[in-house]
C-alpha cells in the first residue's frame, strides 16, 4: 500500500521537520528554493503571484494557529517560517506534469487528473533527491511534506495515500486550506475566479471533511488579513 512505503518518510504529525540534523546554511536552501521554484514559474507564467500568496496565506494561518488548543504545542517561530518558506514548493512536481495537460483551457478528462495527481508523487522524488544532496535539512523535510500530501483531505478521501487526520502532515494542513483559498479566488486558464466571500464559505463548509476544522479556524481568524491578500489578485 502506498501510504504504507511512504510512511517511513513523512507521513507523520508533529512540528515540520521536527527531530532532523541541524540546519546548513539558510544561503544553502534559499538557493535551492528559488532554483525549484524557477522550475515550476517557467511552465505556468500565474505561478509566481500564486506562490507569493500561498507563502501570505500561510504566514496569517500559522500566527494564528499558535492560539488554538489541539495543535500540541505551539509552533517556534523557526517552525512556522519553515512552513512559509516551503510552502513556495508545493506544486514542484508540475514540473513533469505535460503542458498539454498543465496549461489546459478547461476540464480536465478522467485521465488527464489522473497524469496531474502524480504531480504529488513527483514532488515527493524531486525533493527527496535534493536531501540525497544536501542532507535531511528540516526545510526541505517540510518541503517534501507538503510537496506530497498536500492533496489529501482531512477525511481519507485525497491522494496520492489516502490518509486522513492527523496522520496528514501539519504543514501540509496548512497549505491544503491556503492552495484550495487561492485556486478559488484566483482565475485560472480553465475557470473564473468567484468572490472571496463565497470561497470564505466553501472553506468553511468542508472544515472536517476537506480541512482540518483547526487550521481553518485559524484560517477565519485571520481573514481580515487574507483578504487584503487576495484583495490583490489582478
Amino acid at each position: 500500500m502506498l501510504s504504507s512505503r511512504l510512511n517511513h518518510h513523512d507521513v507523520r504529525a508533529g512540528t515540520p521537520g521536527e527531530s532532523f540534523a541541524a540546519e546548513p546554511s539558510r544561503a544553502v536552501y534559499q538557493a535551492t528554493l528559488s532554483a525549484m521554484a524557477a522550475i515550476v514559474e517557467t511552465r505556468d507564467p500565474a505561478a509566481g503571484d500564486h506562490l507569493g500568496r500561498i507563502r501570505a496565506y500561510c504566514r496569517i494561518i500559522t500566527r494564528h494557529l499558535d492560539r488554538r488548543p489541539r495543535v500540541g504545542r505551539p509552533l517556534s517561530n523557526r517552525e512556522a517560517e519553515t512552513v512559509v518558506e516551503a510552502s513556495t514548493l508545493h506544486d514542484i512536481g508540475k514540473a513533469t506534469i505535460p503542458d498539454a495537460i498543465l496549461l489546459k483551457p478547461g476540464p480536465l478528462n478522467r485521465t488527464e487528473f489522473t497524469c496531474m495527481k502524480r504531480h504529488a508523487l513527483a514532488g515527493f522524488r524531486t525533493l527527496t533527491n535534493a536531501m540525497r544532496q544536501v542532507g535531511r535539512h528540516p526545510f526541505l523535510v517540510t518541503a517534501r511534506q507538503i510537496a506530497c500530501f498536500h492533496h489529501e483531505r482531512w477525511d481519507g478521501g485525497g491522494y496520492p495515500t489516502g490518509i486522513s487526520g492527523e496522520r496528514i502532515p501539519l504543514a501540509a494542513r496548512i497549505v491544503a486550506v491556503a492552495d484550495v483559498f487561492d485556486a478559488l479566488v484566483s482565475r485560472r486558464c480553465y475557470k473564473a475566479p468567484i468572490p472571496v466571500c463565497e470561497a470564505r464559505a466553501i472553506i468553511r463548509r468542508d472544515a472536517g471533511r476537506h480541512f482540518d476544522s483547526v487550521v481553518v479556524d485559524a484560517f477565519e481568524r485571520g481573514a481580515e488579513e487574507i483578504e487584503a491578500v487576495a484583495g490583490g489578485i489582478g
